[in-house]
């Protein structure tokens, strides 16, 4: 029997990724800046846990950060489309997120620090990205469009509601569900407590971060607005994969393997015609099932996951 948390409807908002591309270049710089700091200040975690964002209601959060004798927070609040930081003695500054350049953006975030005495240096050059341009050097004026901001952060808001559910279920190593700034997704990964094989390259991933990332069996899913696919998508997969992944029947029927990604695929505009949370519900489900049954995960982690 389906619960009213899992059935409910949603009005899924319009996500085009092809047509706002630039956009999406800014916000992705200006998480990929946010989070650099964050890398910069914060302890290690296994499988780099440590550098990622969270969801708020209004967008993304490095969380609290701890600099010398005072603590400070970055926030980027997509619904009033500010880059907010805030410090534990008072101090704020914001940034409008406007048209403009990923230069000037850099260097208004970086000015704003400074204001509230935070000198920090990362390295200034973009990651798990083809364009590696230095982001003080990415002088091209992008548009940015209000909206579509908003609705991506409705639309991270509804994916991790539903990740809670799922996660809810579990009872093994569970990652948080976290934003990972470099490849510009929400997820949560599952662990089946056993350590895995040695992950082969991933282009534009630094080998550490593949190894850390992956040193134990696991099965991740979540949502990307499209970056490396094209079109805004649900996603799951196996690592390592096992035998017969590709034909694996996973649910709903609208998701497809995909040999480019290596994945299973859900796109959005499927979900966004349902109307509801039952397609991805079932689609993340359906992929944590895919371990225990494909995989041989122990079923005692798994409490009560609806097929």
């Amino acid at each position: 029997m389906e619960s009213a948390r899992t059935s409910c409807l949603v009005n899924w908002p319009t996500l085009n990724y092809q047509d706002n591309q630039d956009t999406f270049r800014l916000i992705h710089m200006a998480s990929q800046m946010i989070g650099k700091i964050k890398l910069t200040l914060c302890s290690e975690v296994n499988h780099w846990w440590h550098v990622t964002l969270h969801v708020t209601p209004t967008g993304l959060t490095t969380g609290l950060l701890h600099y010398h004798r005072f603590s400070f927070e970055i926030r980027m609040d997509l619904v009033d489309h500010l880059i907010v930081i805030k410090t534990s003695d008072g101090g704020r500054e914001t940034i409008e997120l406007k048209d403009s350049s990923v230069s000037d953006l850099y260097k208004k975030l970086f000015s704003s620090l400074s204001s509230l005495g935070i000198h920090i240096k990362i390295w200034g050059v973009p990651v798990e990205t083809e364009d590696r341009v230095p982001f003080e050097k990415d002088k091209k004026v992008r548009s940015y469009n209000k909206e579509t901001v908003e609705n991506f952060v409705w639309i991270l808001n509804d994916t991790e509601r539903v990740l809670e559910e799922i996660r809810s279920k579990f009872l093994g190593k569970v990652s948080p569900i976290h934003f990972f700034w470099g490849s510009f997704d929400l997820s949560v990964m599952f662990f089946s407590g056993k350590k895995a094989p040695e992950h082969g390259p991933v282009p534009n991933v630094g080998r550490s971060v593949v190894l850390e990332a992956y040193s134990h069996e696991g099965c991740s899913m979540g949502f990307w607005p499209g970056m490396g696919y094209g079109e805004a998508a649900f996603f799951s997969y196996i690592y390592p994969e096992p035998a017969n992944y590709k034909s694996y029947k996973i649910k709903p029927e609208q998701a497809k393997y995909s040999d480019q990604l290596m994945e299973f695929i859900l796109p959005y505009s499927e979900v966004e015609q349902s109307g509801s949370d039952k397609m991805i519900h079932d689609f993340f489900s359906s992929s944590l099932q895919g371990a225990f049954e494909l995989a041989g995960w122990d079923k005692s982690l798994l409490k009560n996951i609806r097929k």
